[in-house]
């Protein structure tokens, strides 16, 4: 999951896997069907097929944020694992 701050579903967000683009989606609940503003939970790219105990580089472009709004990457039903080999290009 791509976690943004006050995301909403008009924003442009692309991710790179190992210089590879994946497609990204939208992810959205069902309390208000008719309000995609409302309902709209962030944006998700589906990481399965990957081979696990392997390292892979991930990269990710954003529309234009606000300071802290980008809230990092984060990867459901998985172990946990840290990294510390982030960086940042513009």
């Amino acid at each position: 999951m791509v976690n943004i701050a006050n995301a909403n579903p008009r924003m442009e967000v692309a991710v790179r896997i190992d210089g590879k683009p994946v497609e990204v989606g939208k992810a959205f609940n069902d309390i208000y069907p008719n309000a995609p503003d409302h309902t709209f939970m962030g944006f998700y790219v589906d990481v399965s097929n990957l081979k696990p105990d392997s390292r892979h580089t991930v990269g990710v472009g954003l529309p234009k944020l606000e300071p802290g709004q980008f809230q990092g990457l984060y990867f459901d039903n998985v172990e946990t694992e840290y990294t510390g080999a982030v960086s940042s290009s513009t």
